[in-house]
């Protein structure tokens, strides 16, 4: 796929454009998938949704013709916004008490005093250590942090996939009225075929 090929817009001439048609055939050849009857990808269903309006704010912008590669790279900052609405899974409380700069800093003390090196693998197995000789309430305070990261994880996950189902709600009443459309022009075509 070339890239700043002209390539008439709607806007430029009445014919349809064919930058849409080969992004979209370049999707489909690195997304060998979405031609199969398996279920598309949540993010070769946002390519699709998106690809349309930034096409033609690439041919507005740059007089007619379409940057291939600014589209590419509008659509993939456009996908890194949508889904960084859901984050990693919450961390463990373990993982958040060796984040943890307190105790961090205990830990390096604790391995300076002991007059061993100072390197990760000796904090690491100090706070190791100091987790599983914590009190209850240190490692209780840590664990309602990871309870309150779940409560949201688990609503941004309700809404990420609350959007993603309507892009699939979307693509499947587009494809609907196309099959209605064809059937239509099928039963005209018979219908004038019937009458002499």
């Amino acid at each position: 796929l070339k890239t700043d090929i002209p390539v008439p817009c709607n806007h430029c001439f009445p014919v349809a454009t064919t930058a849409v048609a080969q992004l979209e055939e370049a999707m489909s050849i690195a997304a060998p998938a979405a031609k199969s009857r398996r279920s598309t990808t949540p993010h070769f269903i946002f390519f699709k949704e998106k690809l349309p309006a930034i096409v033609e704010a690439s041919c507005a912008k740059n007089g007619g013709i379409v940057n291939h590669s600014e589209v590419m790279q509008e659509l993939s900052k456009m996908w890194v916004r949508f889904s960084s609405k859901v984050n990693e899974p919450p961390l463990s409380a373990h993982f958040l008490f060796c984040l943890d700069n307190d105790q961090s800093f205990r830990a390096e003390g604790l391995v300076e005093e002991a007059g061993q090196e100072v390197s990760t693998e000796t904090i690491a197995s100090k706070l190791d250590e100091l987790w599983r000789g914590a009190s209850s309430e240190l490692k209780a305070s840590f664990e309602a942090k990871v309870a309150k990261a779940e409560k949201e994880f688990e609503i941004k996950v309700k809404a990420w996939n609350s959007e993603l189902e309507k892009l699939r709600e979307k693509k499947t009443k587009k494809k609907k009225r196309k099959a209605e459309k064809r059937e239509m022009k099928k039963r005209l075509q018979r219908a004038r075929l019937s009458f002499p």
